[in-house]
């Protein structure tokens, strides 16, 4: 079972390892070219698939290309990451994406999303069942 996705739309990419690995297999999928994480890498002197400066500019960069990033942490306390451009273009496939894992079982009612917005700095914490709530999706 996988703890890690890359959204956008209806489409679910499953992270076997980093999301800065997937992009690094398939930059343009994510609207970056592989000259762009070369460079990236290059820049931050930073070896290639590295989780530093260059991975966190070549996430954010995909974020802003549309792609919303999440990952489940267990470890020291359970809770889930979402990080997207903004709420108001996010929020449905967001909402799909949260149902989805709920009819699969990866995620429960009671569990706390930390919800990021990279463009408008929306910041929360809220549990799932709250969110459901009050998008009037529960």
């Amino acid at each position: 079972m996988s703890v890690a996705y890359w959204i956008k739309g209806n489409e679910v990419i499953d992270i076997p390892d980093s999301h800065v690995n997937a992009i690094i297999r398939d930059p343009e999928h994510f609207g970056i070219s592989m000259a762009e994480v070369l460079s990236a890498y290059r820049r931050h002197k930073e070896v290639l698939g590295v989780e530093g400066k260059a991975r966190q500019q070549l996430v954010i960069k995909a974020i802003k290309n549309g792609h919303i990033r999440s990952r489940h942490y267990q470890r020291p306390v359970d809770y889930w990451t979402v990080q997207f451009r903004d709420w108001a273009s996010s929020k449905a496939t967001i909402l799909s994406f949260l149902k989805m894992l709920l009819i699969k079982g990866e995620i429960y009612l009671h569990d706390d999303l930390l919800l990021g917005g990279v463009d408008d700095g929306f910041d929360e914490t809220i549990t799932v069942k709250n969110l459901l709530e009050r998008e009037g999706e529960a």
